[in-house]
């Protein structure tokens, strides 16, 4: 009984001895494996990618440039796998060194997504809509030329009125038959196109164009209707001083309305 006390307790000693004989072999057989996870396309570094042993949640998660460090077994896989890049499984070679050096290179992984469409103002329809209604600001030329216009058409109304009222607003027809009246508003309207036609021929944009030297239309219609609202020219003004104050009037016009520069091209190259 005694004998077989002795053999079982050297057949434990014996054992614990081996297994503590192997796990020390084991632990030494560990190496340090490290590198860079980099793109298999552009060679550059891909930050933070997980580096597990295989079937394992034990691992290493790799720095901002991509670099990792962890401790191995010979023979063990591991598993790297990033967003953006396809997972990878590497083996870890048979090599009885302390550390060793290796990249690990991903390929790059598209993903397939739905087709979405992004309306920044609605529907399709409600856009259109927009579009349609939308308002188109004038420029600056434009908003000049409406504003003289405008002045133009205010001083012709109050013309007409101070005419009307200094006529009594109604004209004098008592005692005339509509033949008569007729013939009246015949002579007026021949007289007044023949007053129009004499001025025509002295004042026109032709000659004012000749005496500014200014061919481009869009100025050259502001001009002259600010001429219209600034001038009192008659059948009976003389060509000398309407010529006189077209100058004077456009020195007034190129201060309030001055022109683009204009740059000019050397034709000398």
């Amino acid at each position: 009984m005694r004998l077989h006390k002795i053999l079982l307790i050297l057949l434990c000693i014996t054992f614990l001895s081996l297994f503590s004989h192997n796990t020390y072999s084991q632990s030494n057989s560990k190496i340090l494996l490290a590198g860079k996870v980099l793109n298999s396309v552009s060679k550059e570094e891909i930050p933070f990618a997980h580096i597990l042993l295989n079937n394992t949640r034990v691992g290493e998660l790799a720095d901002e440039f991509g670099v990792y460090r962890l401790m191995v077994n010979p023979g063990d896989s591991l598993h790297i796998k990033v967003i953006g890049f396809k997972d990878k499984v590497i083996a870890v070679p048979n090599i009885t060194s302390e550390d060793m050096y290796k990249n690990i290179e991903l390929e790059p992984k598209s993903y397939m997504l739905d087709e979405v469409c992004v309306y920044s103002l609605g529907t399709w329809e409600q856009f259109r809509q927009d579009f349609v209604h939308m308002k188109i600001e004038k420029t600056f030329e434009q908003k000049k030329v409406e504003e003289v216009k405008n002045m133009f058409v205010a001083a012709i109304k109050k013309e007409l009125g101070e005419r009307r009222l200094a006529s009594g607003g109604i004209s004098l027809s008592l005692g005339r038959t509509p033949a008569q009246r007729t013939k009246i508003r015949r002579e007026k309207l021949a007289k007044s196109i023949m007053k129009s036609r004499i001025l025509a021929r002295k004042f026109n944009r032709e000659i004012v164009a000749k005496i500014i030297g200014e061919n481009e239309e869009k100025r050259l219609d502001l001009f002259m209707a600010y001429v219209n609202t600034h001038s009192t020219f008659n059948e009976n003004t003389s060509q000398l001083e309407i010529t006189r104050t077209v100058k004077r009037l456009y020195t007034q016009f190129e201060v309030k309305f001055p022109a683009k520069a204009k740059v000019k091209r050397d034709t000398t190259a």
